[in-house]
């Protein structure tokens, strides 16, 4: 299994203490659906965070991961001090680090490795401020070992499986990441991998739980995600650069994955705060 993990790519892009009251994440009322994962820490006080189907009551001890393009919604019920960090973490041609490594996403630290883990993410913080090699690679560092807590859940035969699968692939995973602007066609997948269309498309399926088509749609959105959130091109020129044939179909394909149209995703302000 070396071979995936010998390409994960970690970018942390903020961490920082925050004292969070009733308002923080507009109390629960605003859909959170980012292109990057979180990990909170809690410091004291509470919070619900629902995502994924399931809503998790974090109190102190609680280490939990919310993973890249998971609508979710946040609440604090009174007051909570919340370390957290802002994180990409893919492995392979951008495959996110969590559709790959299906694990727990909480963990429930012993009382005992409380202050550790304090120390653990006041480093963390400190070295956000900083800007040179040293402190990233000491920064990412930290962050591998935070994620360790939770990626030692993980079943081993399922990853085996999962990893074959993700290496017969990866040829697919590498095309689409390079060419997801132009028109791509399934028997265009399927000839990268030597199988026939149908087989192809099924076994895919199989593998990964998604069609190859709802893969491509999928990477797009992800894609524009990224391009709403770095700068201020157009709709019809992101539309363009994802490889969707039109801002409208560009624009149905979006809020059906994420929640919400791309215009207001762009003005949801959330890379700055927890």
């Amino acid at each position: 299994m070396s071979d995936v993990w010998d390409t994960l790519n970690i970018r942390i892009q903020t961490s920082a203490l925050t004292d969070c009251k009733e308002s923080w994440a507009n109390a629960g009322r605003t859909l959170h659906n980012d292109p990057f994962n979180r990990i909170y820490w809690i410091r004291k006080g509470e919070a619900f965070i629902e995502h994924d189907g399931e809503t998790h009551h974090l109190t102190r001890g609680d280490l939990h991961v919310i993973p890249a393009h998971s609508p979710g919604y946040y609440r604090c019920p009174d007051r909570m001090d919340l370390y957290w960090c802002h994180f990409n973490a893919t492995v392979l041609a951008e495959i996110e680090l969590f559709d790959y490594a299906k694990c727990q996403l909480n963990c429930h630290i012993p009382k005992s490795d409380y202050a550790r883990m304090d120390q653990f993410w006041e480093r963390l913080v400190s070295l956000s401020k900083e800007n040179n090699p040293a402190a990233k690679f000491e920064s990412s560092g930290i962050l591998c070992l935070l994620l360790a807590k939770m990626l030692g859940s993980i079943d081993r035969n399922e990853l085996e499986r999962r990893n074959s699968a993700y290496e017969k692939f990866a040829p697919v995973f590498e095309y689409v990441e390079k060419h997801m602007h132009k028109k791509v066609k399934v028997k265009e997948l399927a000839a990268l991998v030597h199988l026939q269309e149908n087989y192809f498309s099924n076994l895919f399926h199989k593998s990964f739980g998604l069609s190859p088509i709802s893969y491509l749609k999928r990477q797009r959105v992800k894609r524009a995600q990224a391009l709403l959130k770095a700068g201020d091109s157009s709709l019809k020129r992101i539309a363009e650069d994802c490889g969707f044939g039109s801002p409208f179909h560009f624009s149905l394909a979006f809020k059906e994955l994420v929640g919400v149209p791309p215009g207001v995703f762009r003005r949801m302000d959330s890379a700055g705060g927890p």
